[in-house]
């Protein structure tokens, strides 16, 4: 089993965001950018690809799979983060 995390990278022109929003919808992520890192997702190719996080603004096709993933994908958790939790009892 793999997991993974697929995300626009920044404000999205979802219904999300207000339509009375203080900037362009145009300047927003369209939604399409998370087409085809998802279609790649859901395929057997993804297979290898487990625990990223994946920005779907920064896929781009025109680069080989391998320069791709460096450019658009990093550790989905930051296991540095766990050190700071807080215990019941501090």
């Amino acid at each position: 089993m793999t997991a993974n995390v697929l995300v626009p990278g920044g404000a999205t022109n979802t219904n999300l965001i207000a339509p009375d929003a203080p900037y362009p919808r145009a300047a927003l992520i369209q939604p399409e950018v998370m087409q085809t890192p998802v279609v790649w997702l859901a395929s057997d190719a993804s297979q290898a690809c487990n625990g990223r996080r994946l920005i779907a603004y920064y896929w781009d096709e025109r680069l080989p799979l391998e320069e791709r993933l460096a450019k658009a994908s990093a550790p989905a958790a930051w296991p540095q983060l766990g050190r700071q939790a807080i215990s019941p009892g501090r």
